[in-house]
């Protein structure tokens, strides 16, 4: 499974995803129409925001990276696990020192060398 920004911030900070009513949207329903069906989708925040380790994450925070790590994995960075996609973006996300070696010591296996679109949004928080 592939994930994008989106999946993995409403995965992280809504309580519940649901679809708004059953079926799909024909792309007719739109105009100009689509060249894919839709869906409506309800989300209901997290009333206590997005927590890791006892602190409040900044969604802007997550944001930022989330759309460094996924919205970027294209053309030459397809396919680059974690940690390069992290490395090629550090200045920019003003990563700590020693923020390899944290990555590694993740609860998650192999997390490092994961490419970001596959790893599971609950994992972005490990």
């Amino acid at each position: 499974v592939k994930y994008g920004r989106l999946a993995v911030i409403a995965a992280l900070t809504c309580s519940r995803r649901e679809l708004a009513f059953p079926g799909r949207i024909p792309p007719e329903a739109f105009s100009p129409p689509p060249r894919v069906d839709s869906s409506v989708v309800s989300l209901v925040p997290k009333q206590e925001g997005l927590i890791y380790r006892s602190e409040i994450v900044p969604l802007d925070m997550l944001d930022h990276l989330l759309r460094l790590l996924l919205d970027t994995a294209r053309g030459q960075a397809r396919g680059l696990g974690l940690e390069a996609a992290l490395e090629a973006h550090a200045g920019e996300l003003g990563l700590p020192a020693g923020w390899r070696e944290g990555l590694r010591k993740s609860s998650v296996v192999g997390l490092a060398s994961r490419p970001p679109v596959t790893i599971e949004p609950e994992e972005f928080l490990a």
